[in-house]
């Protein structure tokens, strides 16, 4: 099958340890839009791999320089991913989705949030629909970019999504 999927959501800037930032970070919004490519692997099994393009905002404010009251500055970054998911089949169409997402950020990014290039992991559970010969799916899903950094910094900053995706796939001649 191929399909085309998009996910929204929303976003934390998170250390595993303490950090001596002088930053705090606010989560303000991701979305992701991409293609996916489906294949069945056993009969209660299934794996997919896409190529997605997401954006991601982020709030921050440094602790210097109180800002209180006042829209604090933004900065945004985007990555280039590839998700790789097993899709476990449930009773009723439902069905559990775990995977790694490989992040590879795109230049330009903020110079308030450490890269976002590396291996990361995500998981869902969600309901397949069927429209005409189209499948419809919607997952509620937790993201984790990057868990295996590429090239890591001290203290290195992850970013946790929560998120809606929607899925469209079709059959492949």
């Amino acid at each position: 099958m191929i399909g085309v999927l998009t996910n929204v959501g929303i976003n934390q800037p998170i250390r595993f340890s303490s950090s001596d930032d002088e930053i705090s970070y606010y989560g303000r919004g991701s979305y992701t839009a991409g293609v996916s490519f489906l294949r069945c692997i056993s009969s209660k099994n299934i794996i997919e791999i896409g190529a997605c393009y997401s954006v991601h905002k982020v709030a921050f404010e440094l602790s210097m320089i109180p800002n209180p009251g006042e829209k604090k500055p933004t900065g945004t970054f985007e990555t280039f991913n590839i998700p790789i998911n097993i899709k476990s089949l449930l009773k009723n169409n439902y069905f559990l989705s775990y995977g790694t997402i490989i992040d590879i950020g795109l230049p330009g990014n903020s110079s308030f949030t450490d890269t976002q290039t590396g291996f990361g992991l995500n998981f869902g559970a969600g309901k397949e629909f069927q429209i005409l010969n189209f499948l419809f799916d919607i997952t509620p899903n937790m993201e984790i970019h990057p868990v295996l950094p590429f090239s890591s910094v001290a203290k290195q900053q992850r970013l946790l999504v929560f998120g809606l995706r929607l899925e469209l796939k079709n059959n492949c001649p």
